[in-house]
């Protein structure tokens, strides 16, 4: 039996929530970043710190993670939804 197989066997077809964000989380990493570093601008506008763009990839990854998992929550539901109406 395949890796493959074994899985689909497993979770009856269905991704978990856990791989769902871990695919998403790439994207919401770079989307995260991006915001934290447009806010970092307008709080500069503010008087608010500078943020080097090295912490703001960090921050982007960290913020990613939560946002990723969300994301993928909201994703399963509406996977959910879509063959509960078939």
């Amino acid at each position: 039996m395949r890796a493959r197989d074994h899985s689909r066997r497993l979770h009856g077809g269905r991704w978990p929530v856990w791989r769902l964000a871990l695919v998403f989380w790439p994207l919401a990493f770079g989307a995260m970043t991006v915001n934290v570093h447009f806010l970092a601008l307008l709080g500069r506008a503010v008087g608010g710190p500078i943020l080097t763009p090295w912490t703001a990839l960090a921050l982007g990854a960290a913020t990613g993670v939560p946002a990723a998992f969300a994301f993928a929550l909201w994703i399963r539901r509406l996977m959910d939804r879509a063959d509960a109406s078939d």
